[in-house]
């Protein structure tokens, strides 16, 4: 919590935390600046004030949906910006590091980012 609400005081538009503790299995933590995206150990808080419109292109990181979070955001007039939030630690079962095994290249039929 401490975090998103450094956050609101720094006027920051996006925050990431990694590794977030649950509550009742499930992450608890949440501000009411933010709209929070979530996965089992990447996070992105966007501040709702911010005038972000985002979306979430979970097909450029499949394969990795708990390591590794793709937001897209724009304000109007401006150009989309690709905010990736990667958690690149080795797996303690496989020993593998699932977001360097990710094909970067956009899925056939959807445009280049502009």
């Amino acid at each position: 919590m401490a975090a998103l609400e450094t956050g609101v005081d720094r006027k920051a538009d996006l925050v990431h935390l990694q590794e977030l503790p649950g509550e009742k299995g499930r992450i608890g933590i949440s501000h009411q600046a933010d709209e929070s995206r979530k996965r089992k150990r990447v996070w992105t808080a966007v501040c709702k004030r911010s005038g972000l419109g985002t979306d979430e292109p979970t097909d450029l990181s499949s394969g990795a949906n708990d390591d590794v979070m793709v937001t897209d955001v724009k304000r109007s007039g401006e150009q989309m910006m690709r905010n990736i939030h990667l958690y690149d630690q080795r797996d303690v079962q496989t020993g593998e590091r699932r977001a360097r095994k990710l094909n970067w290249q956009e899925p056939s039929g959807r445009e280049a980012a502009q």
